[in-house]
């Protein structure tokens, strides 16, 4: 705690009287100028103590790396970590703020009904993951409107149209175009508000990532050079021989931009081979779906089959593209934290963008375009309905054709593949928000366990053995959230019920995220951002998709 005793300005009464008070308190002092201009530096940042949690943590860290002749304890620590000298850098969690913050962040925060301590989490975390939960919060609370209206929307299409297209659905189209823009905007304006509110910078100085291997090493060995990089990432060298006598020799890993480029061109060819790959996968078990609503009875059993094997497909997709794109991002070796983590959205949305929506993109638009297409489809023999057979070999094997055409849940032809594309965005919405949640929870339970089995050891071995918020989580959940809101701004026009699952979805995660970065992983070292980063970029061009999609559902897929 200290007091900060005015400085008397001459003829200032408001100064006098502020000296007055101070010295009518008594008890020991910090002296220091005082203005009234100034006066915001003065206040405390978590009342009672003049530091938040998240300061006095990187204050800490600042007094141990800083140079010696500065009154620091000169140690590299990421230099430290690597070489194995120290075996982890991480901040302990507060037990008296962490209750705190599990009581007040609940469900009902998370959906925007009830107060979120925001500034608490800023604090604590720091604010790159209180932003992450500001945008969970903000995202909830706009979500209230689609997911209201379209479950209503989606009641007035089975009891009073039976399923069918009506003018209501139109209009949610349109309603869909200005919500997403709309919330677009309004995610910036609040991010601006918050970042004005927690004193964060436009512009942040790009700060190497531990996991580009730099620092300064004694020798020069493998593929480390003397030299530094500039801030746009330029390797600069450096000649030993010039460093004055005492100074340490910069050394980082040699890198032209010619050898980062070609590790990028390498890596969007592997990613353009993955998409190849799932949009072939995708088109197989479409033209499936063809087979299996003209051979199963009733016709829509088969669809829904199809549809859920085509989602279950896309999510194991998944399960290997995400650290495939880790992996390739940390082949690229960005050297600042902005310019990798910018990379890694990119090139993670791009991909998994076409995995989880080129079959309702072929649905809404390729489809129509190309029927009625007749393929050949080869199977055992089995009694089958609703096909002609145009031959059949020796070997058991009967050789049919099928049209490739929208129907309806019936299985009849249709002439918009509405229906068809309802059943496939339901499938690929429900089938994601199961297994997320699923492992969501898992991750929770066994988390939880890990902590039981360790809560013998003194408390740094325990907060040790939990898994090092490195931000991983925090990206994966980022990536999540902005699928969601593309599947709501993109989709949701044919399938009403979008987003009520997204508002489901979304209570679960903010409980079970909460849980997560308070009691099952080491609690993150503050970094200062100036925003969102590559994300708002992103979330804008979803926005101008969805002007995009609810067209072409108005004018093209719809009748």
């Amino acid at each position: 705690h200290a007091r900060l005793k005015a400085e008397k300005t001459p003829g200032d009464a408001d100064d006098e009287a502020v000296e007055t008070h101070a010295a009518a308190e008594g008890g020991d002092e910090a002296y220091a100028p005082y203005s009234r201009r100034a006066r915001d530096l003065y206040q405390l940042a978590a009342p009672p103590f003049l530091f938040a949690c998240a300061q006095r943590t990187a204050l800490l860290r600042s007094i141990l790396e800083a140079p010696s002749e500065a009154g620091g304890c000169a140690l590299d620590l990421s230099h430290l970590t690597r070489e194995r000298v120290v075996s982890q850098v991480f901040a302990l969690h507060d037990a008296d703020e962490r209750i705190a913050l599990e009581e007040a962040w609940t469900t009902a925060s998370a959906m925007a009904m009830a107060p979120a301590p925001l500034a608490k989490l800023c604090n604590y975390f720091g604010p790159q993951y209180a932003l992450y939960f500001a945008y969970l919060r903000t995202y909830s609370l706009w979500l209230w409107p689609p997911a209201i209206l379209g479950a209503l929307l989606f009641i007035v299409q089975e009891s009073v149209y039976g399923g069918q297209e009506n003018v209501w659905g139109a209009f949610f189209c349109l309603l869909l175009i200005a919500w997403a823009a709309g919330f677009a905007q309004a995610w910036r304006r609040r991010e601006a508000g918050l970042r004005e509110q927690w004193g964060l910078p436009k512009a942040v100085p790009e700060i190497e990532r531990p996991g580009f291997n730099g620092g300064r090493a004694a020798g020069l060995s493998g593929a480390f050079a003397a030299g530094f990089y500039t801030e746009n990432d330029q390797f600069v060298p450096v000649d030993p021989a010039a460093v004055l006598e005492g100074a340490d020799v910069p050394v980082a890993p040699a890198m032209s931009n010619f050898e980062r480029k070609l590790r990028l061109i390498f890596s969007w060819a592997i990613i353009l081979l993955a998409m190849g790959l799932t949009v072939t996968t995708q088109l197989a078990l479409l033209l499936f779906r063809s087979v299996a609503q003209q051979l199963v009875d009733p016709a829509w059993l088969g669809g829904l089959a199809a549809a859920v094997a085509c989602a279950v497909v896309v999510e194991g997709m998944q399960l290997w593209m995400t650290p495939m794109v880790g992996a390739l991002v940390h082949f690229q070796r960005h050297r600042s934290y902005g310019v990798h983590e910018g990379h890694h959205a990119a090139q993670l949305f791009a991909l998994s963008f076409v995995n989880r929506f080129f079959s309702p993109f072929y649905l809404a638009v390729l489809k129509k375009v190309q029927m009625p297409q007749r393929f050949l489809f080869i199977y055992e023999d089995v009694q089958t309905a609703a096909t002609t057979a145009v031959g059949q070999g020796d070997t058991g094997l009967t050789l049919e054709a099928f049209e490739e055409t929208c129907r309806d849940r019936s299985g009849n032809p249709s002439d918009d593949c509405m229906e068809e594309l309802f059943t496939q965005i339901l499938a690929l919405v429900v089938v994601n928000a199961l297994l997320q949640n699923a492992v969501e929870y898992a991750g929770v339970a066994f988390a939880a366990c890990c902590r039981r089995v360790t809560r013998g050891g003194t408390r740094v071995a325990s907060e040790a053995a939990l898994a090092a918020a490195d931000g991983t989580h925090l990206a994966h959940n980022l990536f999540e959230l902005s699928m969601s809101f593309a599947m709501v701004a993109l989709f949701a026009g044919a399938c009403p019920l979008v987003g009520l699952v997204a508002l489901l979805n979304n209570a679960i995660e903010g409980r079970c995220d909460a849980f997560l970065h308070l009691r099952c992983l080491q609690r993150p070292m503050p970094r200062r951002v100036g925003g969102f980063g590559a994300w708002n970029s992103i979330l804008t061009m979803i926005a101008y998709l969805g002007i995009l999609t609810n067209s072409i559902l108005l004018c093209h897929t719809s009748t």
